[in-house]
């Protein structure tokens, strides 16, 4: 964790004064870290307290999504369409995220250790491609409340690979499934409100705005 903390510093100072940092050069700044890497990296702006960043979460989530399903398939390295790669975010708001990020790898590094190894092999490692899939097609909605849960989890997997640490594999994909869990039921309960709300309008308009005609179409 100590050589991500620092790769996480370098591209902090790198990217500092950059106006807008593409996704391509953000995978490109990578070399062979590999698909843990770039999930980890693309992960991190949405579960790490920083600027609020409008759309965010749809313009990094999508390559996740794209990166978990090359993983959950065993492809060998990392790639995005162009149409990807082309987009950005701003360099200040990243490096801020990555600048809060490297120390707390650093922290990591005490404890995450390789262990339980075939929990981070080639199956497990499409295992959480997969479960990672459904983590950032969640993350890229905008869901109210819905965005740190499958961050977090996203991370921990990707921690997981990086380190082979088969707890911290267990704890990303515990987390995953409650987090797919926890956005299902912000969705059902807005969706109750919505439909509730929706019924109960006819009550607050009088009747010259045609409370009685909604009223008899939802009825």
């Amino acid at each position: 964790m100590r050589d991500t903390a620092t790769l996480l510093e370098r591209l902090a100072r790198r990217w500092a004064d950059t106006p807008v940092v593409s996704l391509g050069a953000i995978l490109s700044a990578l070399g062979s870290g590999g698909f843990a890497l770039a999930i980890l990296l693309f992960a991190l702006p949405n579960g790490i307290p920083g600027p609020p960043l409008p759309g965010m979460s749809t313009v990094l989530g999508l390559p996740i999504a794209l990166l978990a399903a090359q993983l959950a398939l065993g492809a060998r390295r990392p790639w995005l369409p162009d149409a990807l790669a082309r987009r950005g975010v701003p360099g200040s708001a990243l490096a801020l995220v990555l600048a809060k990020a490297a120390p707390l790898f650093r922290r990591l590094g005490r404890i995450v250790r390789p262990r339980l190894a075939p929990l981070t092999g080639h199956a497990a490692r499409r295992l959480a491609g997969t479960l990672a899939v459904l983590l950032a097609l969640v993350l890229a909605l905008p869901i109210p409340f819905g965005n740190l849960p499958p961050a977090w989890a996203l991370i921990l997997l990707a921690v997981a690979m990086l380190r082979r640490d088969g707890v911290v594999m267990l704890a990303g994909l515990g987390l995953g499934v409650a987090a797919l869990a926890w956005n299902l039921a912000v969705v059902w309960t807005l969706l109750v409100a919505g439909e509730a709300a929706l019924h109960a309008l006819p009550d607050w308009l009088p009747d010259w705005l045609g409370a009685d005609r909604l009223a008899g179409s939802l009825a």
